[in-house]
């Protein structure tokens, strides 16, 4: 009878970690995706702030472009 009780608490201790298991692959899974999901809407506003005309930003970079050809 002990034995089978042995048996049957090493049987729900493997089946016990084999579902942690289970879901701390889901976890890591859900949080690549999530990842993603915020780099791709970070890409997104990045494309989009660059994408709309900037007349302050364009004299700096040309500005930092001139001092630097100027330099060689």
């Amino acid at each position: 009878m002990r034995l089978l009780a042995s048996l049957f608490s090493v049987i729900s201790t493997i089946l016990t970690w084999w579902k942690e298991r289970a879901l701390i692959n889901q976890g890591r899974k859900e949080a690549a995706l999530d990842a993603i999901v915020e780099v791709e809407a970070r890409v997104e506003k990045a494309e989009a702030a660059v994408a709309t005309p900037d007349p302050v930003r364009n004299q700096r970079l040309r500005s930092r472009f001139d001092r630097a050809a100027g330099d060689q």
